[in-house]
């Protein structure tokens, strides 16, 4: 016998086959196809419900029953209140919110879907697993909390991190080894009266933690809205490099830091292609795979070059890499760049490493590609050519 579910059913699917018939005979093209193939999805989708409803009868419970009153769906007590339906909501708005923002904020939302769609339907499970509350709140437990509580440790870890860090980014530089060691007396001196009042309720230690977590957390969104204070870039030949590359001496100002603290030394490096050495007034270069001292020498163009310089010199000296002259535009006016990228001084028998790259053949600049060591009197520069 047809239930009445299994009646709508059976009714959808002959009404989708029949408007599929229609469809695909009044309408031809790639139109008529794709719609005779969604009419016909539909149909099959009506028909595996219709099948589904069928089996079960709709739910239904004969009345010859003995245990129909305890056995049928309507006997069952409804599913608890869950938060997990405001959740989802919650990801669905950050879906549509991070596909037209922040593909992080997309990524969320999706996370949070998934998460809330897992809870809701564990709980709607073990809800109906039993007619005892507590034996179902047990068996999700069981469930759920070995998956719950490290993936909510670990995030409430990184929150409070994140929080942390905003704030010490906030302070000053001096005043952060301060704050630091504040912190750690306050979490001290809270673990000694815990450990000096083990009688205290778990319920106020429970409150104090939440409140100086909240405490923290605002903070810490207070100072990251309010922004980070300002960290000085650190002083490198990459800073002004034009003026400091032409120089035979230390830096001016802060420069002069940058010369000052150099490496000297220069470990082992992968795919260093060329090593450069200045020795008696004279700068040779040998590039990986050819045999002696090579002079011009050629690097393929948008490449990154990786050498070592070795001063054999008496005196701290620099190498650098002209770069060529180039002619731009700048608001209606012509200006000449020259570009530039250097060591800083290396001592004597010292090495240093350098990298740099050429964007553009050697055609394309006014000068050529060298290779010099300011200070030097009569130093021939070594060319570079860039096919």
């Amino acid at each position: 016998m047809l239930t009445t579910g299994s009646k709508l059913f059976l009714g959808a699917t002959v009404l989708s086959l029949v408007a599929a018939i229609v469809y695909g005979l009044s309408t031809s093209g790639g139109f008529g196809w794709l719609g005779v193939m969604g009419l016909l999805t539909a149909a099959v989708a009506f028909a595996f419900m219709f099948c589904i409803n069928y089996y079960t009868h709709d739910g239904n419970v004969s009345a010859m029953s003995e245990h129909a009153t305890a056995e049928s769906p309507a006997a069952q007590p409804p599913a608890t209140r869950s938060m997990w339906p405001l959740i989802a909501a919650v990801g669905v708005a950050a879906i549509a919110l991070g596909a037209v923002s922040k593909p992080i904020v997309f990524k969320g939302g999706v996370i949070v879907v998934l998460a809330a769609g897992l809870e809701w339907m564990v709980q709607g499970w073990s809800d109906r697993a039993s007619a005892d509350p507590e034996y179902n709140a047990g068996l999700r437990k069981r469930m759920l909390h070995p998956v719950e509580f490290p993936i909510l440790a670990a995030v409430g870890l990184g929150v409070v991190i994140y929080s942390f860090s905003r704030i010490m980014l906030w302070i000053n530089k001096s005043g952060g080894p301060v704050v630091f060691v504040l912190a750690g007396g306050v979490i001290l001196f809270g673990g000694f009266l815990i450990a000096l009042r083990p009688t205290i309720r778990g319920g106020v230690i429970a409150g104090v933690c939440a409140i100086a977590a909240l405490g923290l957390v605002a903070t810490g969104a207070l100072m990251a809205i309010d922004g980070q204070r300002t960290i000085a870039e650190h002083p490198t030949t990459q800073t002004d490099n034009n003026a400091v590359c032409a120089l035979a001496e230390e830096g001016p100002g802060e420069q002069a830091e940058a010369d000052q603290k150099g490496s000297q030394a220069v470990s082992s490096k992968a795919s260093v292609g060329l090593t450069v050495t200045l020795e008696n007034g004279q700068l040779d270069a040998h590039q990986l795979g050819v045999q002696g001292n090579v002079n011009p020498i050629t690097v393929s163009r948008g490449n990154i070059v990786n050498l070592i310089f070795k001063n054999k010199d008496s005196e701290k000296r620099r190498l650098t890499v002209n770069m060529g002259q180039f002619t731009i535009d700048v608001n209606g006016t012509t200006v000449k760049q020259q570009p530039k990228e250097c060591t800083t001084l290396v001592h004597p028998d010292g090495s240093q490493f350098l990298t740099f790259t050429l964007p553009k053949p050697s055609i394309a600049s006014a000068e050529p590609y060298t290779l010099t060591v300011p200070g030097v009197d009569g130093l021939k520069p070594i060319e570079i050519k860039v096919p």
